[in-house]
């Protein structure tokens, strides 16, 4: 039973761990951006800007103006439905246009409009950027909260058997257990009918009969009478005649006494 216990203890206190890593984690890389900067998060696909951002990395991305921009920046704009992250090579104040290149590709980027920069690259982080992307696809997502409903679940239940092993431990074994006080012997129990009796009718097909029913009458054995100490014996001749005249019946008025 202990063994039960502490292995029910060990499982519950590892998914405990595993849910709040799953939280923690949820709440730093997910929503403590978009509190602290309102950024947002892209993963890097393409090798264009390795060894500084290698591929499946992900990015954390900053708004900013056009004055905020300086070159050597990384910034993060997007071109139709693609979304690029270069470095700032030339800025152009008087159109607010900038150019940007990868770090390894050979020739720079056509300029584009201030408008079309999404912001600056605050952070990156090497391979989240593959977790980034196997997230943001419903499957994923599904599969995600399920395990962690999962999780929660068995985790109540683990927490629930530790409950009832406690309790279980807690009760006196047989051993234990106070010797329970001996009984007093029940007098026997006698089933007769009174002189008056309640009836039942039960129906049986045609007529109805009445059918007395017996009261219960428990019975009581008498309770012992003490001993009456009886006449002692006499013990002289006066004596016995005296206690012989005293039985001896009297004559009643105006008959003789018999001869």
């Amino acid at each position: 039973m202990a063994l039960n216990n502490a292995i029910i203890s060990n499982v519950g206190r590892v998914i405990n761990i595993i849910l709040s890593v799953i939280i923690v984690l949820a709440v730093v890389v997910i929503y403590l951006p978009k509190i602290l900067w309102q950024a947002q998060m892209f993963s890097v696909n393409s090798g264009s800007m390795e060894p500084e951002i290698p591929v499946g990395s992900m990015v954390i991305v900053v708004p900013a103006s056009f004055d905020e921009i300086k070159v050597d920046d990384i910034v993060t704009f997007r071109l139709t439905t693609t979304v690029v992250t270069h470095k700032v090579v030339e800025k152009y104040e008087e159109s607010r246009m900038i150019r940007t290149q990868g770090i390894a590709s050979e020739t720079a980027d056509a300029p584009i409009r201030a408008v079309h920069v999404m912001g600056v690259v605050k952070y990156h982080v090497a391979k989240l950027g593959y977790v980034l992307d196997f997230l943001s696809g419903t499957h994923a997502k599904i599969i995600c909260i399920t395990v962690i409903v999962a999780l929660w679940l068995i985790s109540l239940l683990l927490s629930r058997l530790k409950y009832e092993e406690e309790q279980k431990q807690a009760l006196p074994t047989q051993a234990e257990a106070p010797a329970a006080a001996p009984q007093e012997p029940v007098p026997p129990q006698y089933y007769q009918p009174q002189a008056q009796l309640p009836y039942t009718y039960i129906p049986s097909g045609q007529p109805t009969y009445a059918v007395p029913v017996a009261q219960p009458i428990i019975y009581q054995p008498p309770a012992a009478q003490p001993a009456q100490p009886g006449t002692p014996l006499p013990a002289t001749l006066e004596e016995l005649a005296q206690l012989l005249s005293e039985i001896q019946p009297k004559p009643e008025e105006g008959k003789a006494p018999p001869e």
